[in-house]
């Protein structure tokens, strides 16, 4: 079925501009710590490109066999594993993400000593009730909410672990393994499962869903990274530019959803991010 692009850019823009802004201010809370994370095996600082490059080969060959996996748990039907593996997943991403922005949060206010019941417990409780909304509510705006604060999460995650020719090598190749993905491969397969089956995936959030238009949580979760790494190195302008690109990028994507069922969500936005980030460099 056929939509619009305006109506599909009403429900998509959002979400969007929602994570960007709160992983904005996540990548400031770490920007005022001066913390430096760098969690990759092949170190950009040491081995330049060839480093980014390794990184990405690396990365491109997990989202490969974790998508061929994933693909084989939903065609058989295996939705208690799918259940404990997103859980898992959304529960231990939050809790470490959330204990980092804590930690540098107390570094910038000066506070060397907490009571570590104080220090764990708000932790455990958002990270559990993240988790239990995006797999156990029955309220589909709850559940776009956590999408959106979880997608902030991962995407900051990322953003301060992944230096920037990593990432934007990575995006890269995660942007045309999407189209692949989206048109024959695993997502595709993916989805023709669930449409299948609706009744027993209705508990797996795997997207942020508004009436018939849907976009991917991995895709909230690249735009966000690109987003924290630019608003850490590099200036508003290539800030404004970056956001610009993935908005623009969006658009389109939108214009073409008037022609195809599905559309990879992850290539214009982020190209053309990548694009615009390069001609504010320049300027």
């Amino acid at each position: 079925m056929s939509i619009n692009w305006r109506i599909a850019a009403l429900h998509l823009v959002p979400p969007i501009i929602s994570t960007a802004f709160i992983s904005i201010i996540f990548a400031l809370i770490h920007k005022l710590s001066n913390i430096e994370i760098e969690a990759t095996p092949f170190s950009e600082a040491q081995l330049g490109a060839t480093g980014a490059f390794l990184n990405m080969i690396l990365y491109i060959s997990l989202a490969f066999i974790g998508g061929f996996a994933l693909y084989i748990l939903f065609r058989k039907a295996k939705i208690n594993i799918l259940k404990l593996i997103f859980t898992i997943f959304y529960f231990f991403t939050s809790f470490f993400t959330l204990l980092l922005l804590e930690d540098e949060v107390l570094i910038i206010l000066g506070i060397q000593t907490i009571n570590i019941f104080i220090y764990f417990l708000p932790v455990f409780l958002l990270a559990f009730l993240i988790t239990y909304i995006s797999m156990f509510s029955k309220s589909k705006n709850a559940k776009k909410i956590t999408i959106i604060f979880f997608s902030s999460l991962m995407g900051f995650l990322l953003g301060i672990s992944l230096p920037i020719l990593t990432l934007t090598f990575t995006l890269i190749a995660l942007s045309l393994y999407d189209i692949y993905s989206v048109k024959k491969g695993p997502i595709k397969n993916i989805m023709k499962t669930i449409e299948e089956n609706k009744s027993q995936f209705d508990e797996l959030t795997l997207s942020y869903t508004s009436q018939n238009i849907e976009i991917g949580l991995g895709d909230l979760i690249f735009y966000t990274a690109l987003n924290v790494r630019v608003v850490i190195n590099y200036s508003i302008f290539s800030i404004l530019m970056t956001f610009l690109g993935i908005f623009i990028g969006l658009l389109i994507t939108c214009k073409l959803l008037e022609k195809e069922h599905m559309v990879p969500g992850l290539p214009l936005p982020s190209l053309l991010a990548i694009t615009f980030l390069f001609i504010s460099l320049l300027i």
